[in-house]
C-alpha cells in the first residue's frame, strides 16, 4: 500500500484550516456572548424562566464539537509546525484554552439545569457571569490571531508576507512511502519494539505536554463532579443552615431506634428514623410542607408518620400542621418508619424544592438534599452525676440538694385560684397504710427549666414522671423503677418531688436516680 506524507497537504490547505478555526472560534465567542448576558440579567433581577429548550439554544452539542475541531486542527498543526522546525506556542496554548473553555461550558450548563428548577445564589450568578466576560475576553484574542494567519498575515513582522511561503514545501513533504502486507511476526514484533521505544522517546522529550493534557482533562472530570457534588446539587450534613425558600432548616441531629422514651420496644417488625431539625421562618403564618418530605434509603422512598409522636417526647414536638413562629426558631422532629430489616446505610433526607414533567410524562423532581449520621440508642452513654452538682440536661438546668426516704412528709405549698388571689396550704403524703408497706422518696431539687420543646412537658414534675428512674443495688442485684408514681403532681412546690417507692430500697447498698435521654442516661448517685 502507498500513501503521501500528510505534510504537503497540510502545508496547501494551511489557511482554509486557519478560516475553519477561526468560524468556530466566533460561534463558539458568540454563544459565550449569549451565555454573558443571561447571567448579566439574571444577577440584576435574580430570576429567570428556564426550560429543557432553551438551555439547549444556550448550550447544545454544536459547542462541543466546535470544541472538539477546534483542539484537534490546533494539534495538527502544532506537529506541522514542530516538524518545520517553526514557532508553535499560540497552536499548543489553543487547545489547552478551548479545554478549559469546555470545562467552563460544562459548569454553566450545570448552572443553567439548577436555574431549571430552583433560583440560583446570587454568589453563583456573579461568578458565572464574570467567568464568561473574562473567556470573551481571552477568545477575542485567539481569534484574531487565528484570522491573520487566515489571510495571511504576519503578526510577528507586520508585513504582508504570507505565513505558507516560509513553510517551506518540499519534496520531502510529498514523498510516497510503499507498505508491503505480507504478514513477519520477526520484523512486526521488532516493530513493535521500535514502536515502543519511539513513543517512550517522543513522551519523555515532550513530557511537559503530555503531563499538562493529562492534568487538564483529568482536572476536567474532577472539577465537572466536584462542582455538581459540591456547589451546583450539593448534599448538606447535619448542622448545617440550608434555604429552603420561605423558610431555612437546620437538620440538628438524627437517630435510629426500635424503643421508646421509655426504653420499651415498640414493634418488633419495625425500627425508627428520627429527625430532630429547627426552621427559621421568613414568612407570617407559614406552616412547613410535610407533603415535600421523604427519607432515601437504599433507594427506597420513605414518608413521614405522625400517629407515633407520643413514643419520642424525649426529642421534642412531632410536626403535624403548627405554623411557624418568626421571632424564634421551631423546633421539631419528623419520624419514619423502616422495616426491621433494612438496613441503614447511607439515608438521606430530601426536600422536593420544584417538580417537573419530562417529554414523556414522567415526574421529575429537585431536591435539596441532606446527609442523616443517625445515632443508634442502643449504645447508651452514662454521665456520672453527684448530689449538689448542677448539670444541664436538654436546656434544663438540674441541682439535686438533698434526698430522705421515709413513710410520711409533710411540706407547704402555694394554692392560686387567680393570678392575684394565692394563699399558703400544708400537705402530707404517707404511705403509712398501704398495704404493700411502700415508702416515699424525697427529693429537693432546683431546677430552671428551659422551654422544653414538647407540649406534655410543662414543669419539672412533669419531667421527672416521663424520664425519671430509679435504680439501685441490693444484695449484688440491680432493680429498676422505670414508671414513677409522683404523689404531689397537683400539689408541687416547686422544690420538693415525692415518689413512691418499694420498702426494700431502704435497705439497698446504692440507691441512683436517672434521667433518661434517648441514647444518654444522667445518673445520680443518692447515697
Amino acid at each position: 500500500m502507498v500513501f503521501r506524507k500528510p505534510y504537503a497537504l497540510l502545508i496547501k490547505y494551511f489557511k482554509i484550516i486557519h478560516i475553519v478555526i477561526t468560524i468556530f472560534m466566533i460561534y463558539l465567542t458568540y454563544k459565550t456572548v449569549n451565555l454573558y448576558k443571561f447571567f448579566a440579567s439574571y444577577v440584576k433581577t435574580g430570576w429567570s424562566s428556564l426550560n429543557a429548550e432553551e438551555i439547549n439554544s444556550y448550550i447544545g452539542p454544536l459547542i462541543f464539537i466546535s470544541i472538539f475541531i477546534i483542539v484537534i486542527l490546533a494539534l495538527v498543526i502544532f506537529f506541522l509546525m514542530r516538524f518545520k522546525n517553526k514557532p508553535r506556542v499560540y497552536y499548543l496554548l489553543t487547545p489547552i484554552i478551548y479545554l478549559i473553555l469546555l470545562i467552563i461550558f460544562i459548569y454553566t450548563l450545570s448552572v443553567l439545569k439548577t436555574a431549571e428548577f430552583d433560583v440560583v445564589s446570587p454568589i453563583t450568578s456573579r461568578i458565572t457571569r464574570d467567568i464568561l466576560m473574562i473567556a470573551i475576553g481571552i477568545q477575542f484574542l485567539f481569534i484574531v490571531f487565528s484570522l491573520f494567519r487566515a489571510i495571511g498575515f504576519d503578526i510577528k513582522k507586520f508585513n504582508f508576507k504570507q505565513d505558507i511561503a516560509d513553510l517551506q514545501i518540499g519534496e520531502l513533504d510529498n514523498e510516497e512511502v510503499e507498505l508491503n502486507l505480507e504478514v513477519d511476526k520477526y520484523k512486526i514484533s521488532r516493530m513493535a519494539k521500535r514502536r515502543v521505544r519511539n513513543v517512550s522517546y517522543i513522551f519523555k522529550e515532550h513530557k511537559f505536554i503530555f503531563s499538562l493534557l493529562l492534568f487538564i482533562v483529568f482536572g476536567s472530570l474532577i472539577t465537572y463532579f466536584a462542582l455538581n457534588k459540591f456547589v451546583l446539587s450539593p448534599t448538606y450534613k447535619e448542622g448545617r443552615q440550608v434555604d429552603l425558600g420561605n423558610y431555612d432548616i437546620i437538620i440538628n441531629k438524627s437517630y435510629v431506634t426500635n424503643k421508646d422514651y421509655k426504653s420499651k420496644i415498640i414493634n418488633k417488625n419495625n425500627k425508627y428514623i428520627l429527625v430532630s431539625f429547627s426552621i427559621i421562618n421568613k414568612i407570617q403564618d407559614m406552616v412547613f410542607n410535610m407533603n415535600n418530605v421523604s427519607l432515601n434509603l437504599n433507594d427506597k422512598i420513605y414518608y413521614p408518620v405522625t400517629n407515633i409522636y407520643s413514643d419520642f417526647i424525649d426529642i421534642g414536638n412531632g410536626y403535624i400542621d403548627q405554623k411557624l413562629n418568626t421571632k424564634k426558631e421551631n423546633n421539631y422532629f419528623l419520624v419514619f418508619k423502616i422495616p426491621n430489616e433494612e438496613k441503614i446505610n447511607n439515608p438521606i433526607l430530601q426536600y422536593t424544592i420544584s417538580k417537573k414533567y419530562d417529554k414523556n410524562n414522567n415526574l421529575q423532581n429537585k431536591y435539596k438534599k441532606f446527609k442523616l449520621n443517625p445515632i443508634n440508642d442502643d449504645n447508651i452513654t452514662i454521665i456520672e452525676k453527684k448530689l449538689r452538682e448542677n448539670s444541664n440536661i436538654s436546656g434544663n438546668e438540674l441541682l439535686i440538694n438533698e434526698y430522705s426516704i421515709n413513710n410520711k412528709f409533710e411540706y407547704s405549698y402555694k394554692l392560686c385560684t387567680t393570678n392575684s388571689n394565692c394563699e399558703n396550704k400544708t400537705y402530707q403524703v404517707n404511705t403509712e397504710n398501704s398495704l404493700d408497706n411502700s415508702l416515699i422518696l424525697m427529693l429537693n431539687i432546683s431546677a430552671t427549666m428551659g422551654e422544653y420543646n414538647n407540649s406534655s412537658i410543662k414543669n419539672l414534675t412533669d419531667f421527672i414522671e416521663k424520664f425519671g428512674s430509679i435504680t439501685y443495688t441490693l444484695n449484688n442485684q440491680t432493680y429498676n423503677q422505670s414508671n414513677l408514681n409522683l404523689l404531689n403532681t397537683n400539689t408541687f412546690n416547686g422544690n420538693e418531688i415525692f415518689i413512691n417507692i418499694p420498702s426494700r430500697i431502704n435497705d439497698a447498698s446504692n440507691i441512683y436516680l436517672d434521667i433518661n435521654i434517648r441514647n444518654i442516661k444522667y445518673r445520680y448517685k443518692l447515697n
